[in-house]
């Protein structure tokens, strides 16, 4: 299990609003909260920012090729 904080909206470059958490269980939650623009981590406020940052309890990895 892990958490996903995800957006209203899906492709807006200036987001940081991450309000909604999904804890994921299976492949249906994973979905869920992949359908829209998502992080690994909480923030203070659901505003994403470095001074923000409370905890993550999983690590993003982007792997090309």
């Amino acid at each position: 299990m892990f958490d996903l904080f995800s957006a209203d909206c899906l492709g807006r470059e200036n987001n940081c609003l991450y309000p909604h958490k999904t804890t994921v269980t299976d492949a249906a939650s994973l979905a869920a909260a992949v359908s829209r623009d998502y992080v690994c981590a909480e923030y203070q406020g659901s505003y994403r920012s470095n001074d923000n940052f409370i905890s993550s309890n999983c690590m993003a990895a982007d792997f090309d090729n």
